[in-house]
């Protein structure tokens, strides 16, 4: 049996750009999910049953948007949410290998991690 429900949207950045293949996720109470990944436009049509959702959007390099109680109903009723994404934290990690610092006991270069 096919879903009962759309759910369509557009998910953008905080200038109002258009963020393509992020992730849309429809949460229930009970455990059900239906995902769905924005086009090169922004743009997303999620199919789902009937029911109540917690809405969850994810990028990477953006924080993750949530959008909770949105109540989907039966028919050819869709409602529209477009969702403004914030840019995350990036969490990153670089190494950094200087060969004119050579540990005398070993010989290897040293390495030194940054972490940000």
């Amino acid at each position: 049996m096919l879903p009962a429900a759309t759910l369509r949207g557009k998910v953008v950045d905080p200038t109002g750009a258009v963020l393509g293949d992020a992730l849309v996720v429809l949460l229930s109470k009970d455990g059900r999910k239906f995902e769905a990944r924005t086009g090169p436009d922004g743009t997303f049509q999620a199919y789902a049953d009937i029911g109540e959702y917690d809405l969850h959007v994810s990028m990477p390099g953006f924080s993750e948007q949530e959008l909770l109680h949105v109540k989907l109903k039966h028919g050819r009723q869709s409602l529209q949410h477009n969702l403004k994404v914030p840019v995350g934290t990036l969490g990153f990690m670089v190494v950094v290998t200087d060969p004119l610092q050579a540990d005398t006991t070993d010989g290897k270069p040293s390495t030194r991690r940054v972490t940000k």
